[in-house]
């Protein structure tokens, strides 16, 4: 069965944002929102796109709430680093590089509670 985010044609772009941010699964349903979204149109399919990709400032505001507290506390403790060390070039590299493998969205364990 498909889920609410499978329902990209009629998602309004707020709604599919709030479920993206409720935690809805990219992966759940046949076919998944996010297979649907890979040959749709329409800002619900783009944001479904952009959430799929792994985490970047620019998608971070469609990552579930968890996940963007773990991203918060990660990018605290990069330019912590970065300053203490004066390498503050280690904030860009931490965001670019570290943050995005660590961030997910479906995640649970120590990164995401």
């Amino acid at each position: 069965g498909w889920t609410p985010l499978a329902h990209l044609e009629s998602l309004t772009a707020a709604r599919a944002t709030s479920l993206l941010r409720s935690g809805a699964n990219l992966h759940e349903g046949e076919p998944t929102p996010l297979q649907r979204a890979e040959g749709g149109e329409g800002e619900a399919a783009a944001l479904v796109r952009r959430a799929a990709a792994p985490w970047s400032p620019a998608s971070h505001s469609l990552f579930p709430a968890p996940a963007r507290a773990c991203a918060v506390a990660l990018m605290w403790i990069g330019h912590r680093i970065a300053y203490r060390s004066e390498l503050g070039a280690l904030s860009d590299v931490w965001r670019e590089h570290v943050v995005p493998h660590a961030v997910a969205r479906e995640r649970s364990g120590p990164l995401v509670a």
